[in-house]
């Protein structure tokens, strides 16, 4: 009777060290899988604001196509949309932008220099209208209006970077 009582009580000793090493091992794999997504959720911030850029430069390089093209074709049509209008602006005011960056501070200072870009494209197209081949002060304006578009679109890479440098820490 006392060696059953001692049989006891070395198999609830083993079944307490099993129990112990399954929880530490399943801690060590909940540890890795939060590792595991968190380092996926910054992959995908990432690839965000990569197609976030790519998009921008898109519009930029369509306002500098319908400035060489001697027609309004697509490019120029293309620009002609406001700053939430855009893929950028959407993703921004309505997608995935605003729903996973709009606690960042960069998110707060991305609308202003991307809502100049817009205007600075736009007014560059303006301006091509007129007799910019025989006014060289028209030429200046424009390419000051393209200057401007440059300067404000660096800040919009900048406020993009930052969001995701944000989420990150």
């Amino acid at each position: 009777l006392w060696s059953r009582g001692l049989g006891d009580v070395y198999k609830r000793q083993k079944m307490n060290v099993l129990v112990e090493e399954f929880r530490d091992q399943f801690q060590a794999q909940a540890g890795s899988a939060a590792r595991s997504f968190d380092l996926v959720t910054q992959a995908q911030h990432k690839a965000f604001g990569s197609l976030t850029k790519v998009d921008h430069v898109v519009f930029k390089q369509n306002g500098y196509i319908a400035l060489g093209a001697q027609e309004k074709g697509v490019e120029y049509d293309a620009v002609q949309v406001d700053h939430t209008q855009c893929r950028l602006g959407m993703w921004v005011h309505e997608g995935d932008g605003k729903e996973k960056f709009s606690d960042t501070h960069g998110y707060g200072q991305l609308h202003q220099p991307h809502k100049a870009v817009h205007y600075h494209v736009q007014q560059a197209l303006l301006l091509s209208d007129g007799n910019w081949q025989k006014d060289a002060s028209l030429r200046d304006e424009i390419i000051a209006e393209m200057n401007q578009a440059e300067l404000t679109s660096n800040q919009v890479l900048q406020a993009i970077d930052q969001m995701i440098d944000e989420k990150r820490h």
